[in-house]
């Protein structure tokens, strides 16, 4: 039985809503990543890395297993990553002094660099987006972004 037929329009509602979620988070991953490896020879999971090390709260030590956890990917990945960006320079990685099995991650300055390149690189691209979308309708995105947001770390 075609289960189109029977169903509701919330329910189509609800699996465009999910689809589009989905085309728009996979195709501007893709993007990011093609614009990231082109123009800082980093991946977007380096990235994440690399902003998780820049911004992380204070006295916060920033260790794999803490950015594991925080960008949900597993341990033995964000280690592939940790060793590749250590061996390119842009973090180094020590002992942590509260937990001798743990290491505390760092920026160097040439990690600073291209992480402050690579977020005004997002920034162009984020802007030559919103060149193509009207002031009212990016107040439109933004708010039911912060919405939706909002309900899934309510759900938490």
């Amino acid at each position: 039985m075609n289960r189109d037929l029977h169903s509701t329009p919330h329910d189509r509602t609800q699996t465009l809503l999910m689809q589009s979620i989905y085309s728009f988070y996979q195709g501007t991953q893709r993007h990011l990543e093609t614009v990231l490896a082109k123009h800082h020879e980093i991946t977007f999971s380096q990235f994440l890395i690399l902003i998780s090390v820049t911004y992380r709260k204070e006295g916060c030590v920033m260790s794999q297993v803490t950015l594991a956890d925080f960008l949900n990917i597993t341990e033995a990945t964000v280690s592939r990553h940790i060793k590749t960006l250590v061996a390119l320079g842009f973090l180094t990685k020590e002992k942590a002094s509260t937990n001798k099995k743990s290491f505390d991650l760092a920026l160097t300055s040439h990690g600073e660099k291209v992480v402050k390149k690579a977020e005004k690189r997002i920034m162009q691209e984020i802007d030559s987006f919103l060149n193509h979308v009207t002031n009212k309708d990016s107040k439109i995105i933004i708010n039911n972004l912060t919405t939706s947001l909002t309900m899934l770390q309510q759900r938490k």
